[in-house]
């Protein structure tokens, strides 16, 4: 028997000190998230978006909710503190 394991969930994502302190606060939200609408800190989430650590909402034209996925939530527990 030939098992194949999805390798994309165990890459890490090298993240800056903005990233790390938008995840902290997404996962303190909980489940309801976070609405972000100054459009750089929108722009700032993006990156986070694509690697899946975060999952975006839009409310508005101007307004997005995030929240942090399990996959978030395991890079916060792997960064150094």
């Amino acid at each position: 028997m030939v098992v194949q394991h999805d390798l994309s969930c165990l890459m890490t994502f090298d993240l800056t000190r903005d990233e790390i302190w938008f995840l902290k606060a997404l996962r303190a939200a909980g489940e309801r998230g976070r609405i972000v609408s100054a459009p750089t800190s929108r722009a700032g989430l993006a990156h986070l978006v694509e690697v899946q650590y975060v999952t975006e909402h839009p409310q508005s034209e101007r307004k997005t909710l995030y929240i942090i996925t399990d996959r978030g939530r395991q890079a916060l527990a792997n960064e150094p503190q």
